[in-house]
C-alpha cells in the first residue's frame, strides 16, 4: 500500500537527489526489519524511524540549497571583479554591492579562487595587461592605469614577480 505525502516545505515538493547518505541506510535496514518481522508497537517504532529519514532527507534539501545559494553569489560576485578589475575593488564595495557582509565575501572569494580578493584582483590586472601588451602598442603607463595599477613602478614590479619579465622585456619576447 503506498502513501502519498504532500510537504509544506518547498525543498521537498519535489523530486530530491541525493548522492551518498549512508546515514539513511541503518534507518532504512530497521524499517525493513520491522515491517518483515512486526514486534509489538511495530508501527510506532516505523513511524519513528520515518520521522528520522525525514530529518534527515529534510537537511540534506536544505544543505543542498544553501549550497546553490552560496555557488551562485559566488558566480555573481566573481562575474562583477572580472567586468571591474581595473577599479579599486574591496571586500567592503562589493559587500555593499551584493548585500553580505565583507567578511563573507573574502571567504566566498577565497573559497572560489584560492586566494584572498586582492591577490586574486592582482593576478586578473596582470593577465589582462599580459593581454594588452602582446595586442596594443599601448605604453607600460598606460597599460598599468588601464588594468587598475595606480603606479606604473608597481605594475612593472608585481608583473617581473608574476612572469619573471619585466613588461617591456615580456612584450619584446612576444611580438
Amino acid at each position: 500500500q503506498l502513501e502519498f505525502i504532500e510537504f509544506a516545505e518547498p525543498g521537498l515538493r519535489g523530486p530530491l537527489i541525493l548522492e551518498d547518505m549512508q546515514e539513511l541506510l541503518p534507518y532504512l535496514r530497521a524499517m525493513t526489519a520491522e515491517k518483515i518481522r512486526p514486534l509489538s508497537y511495530g508501527s510506532v517504532q516505523l513511524t519513528n524511524l520515518m520521522h528520522c529519514v525525514l530529518t534527515l532527507l529534510f537537511r540534506e534539501a536544505q544543505n543542498k540549497r544553501t549550497a546553490k545559494k552560496i555557488s551562485n553569489a559566488s558566480a555573481a560576485i566573481l562575474d562583477y571583479v572580472e567586468l571591474h578589475y581595473a577599479d579599486s575593488l574591496t571586500n567592503r564595495d562589493l559587500a555593499e554591492k551584493f548585500g553580505y557582509h565583507p567578511n563573507y565575501i573574502g571567504c566566498l572569494v577565497l573559497e572560489q579562487t584560492g586566494m584572498p580578493l586582492h591577490r586574486y584582483l592582482l593576478q586578473l590586472r596582470i593577465r589582462h595587461g599580459i593581454n594588452l601588451l602582446t595586442t596594443t602598442q599601448m605604453t607600460v603607463a598606460q597599460i598599468a592605469e588601464a588594468v587598475g595599477f595606480h603606479s606604473s613602478s608597481y605594475f612593472s614590479q608585481y608583473f617581473k614577480q608574476c612572469t619573471g619579465h619585466t613588461p617591456g622585456e615580456y612584450r619584446k619576447g612576444h611580438l
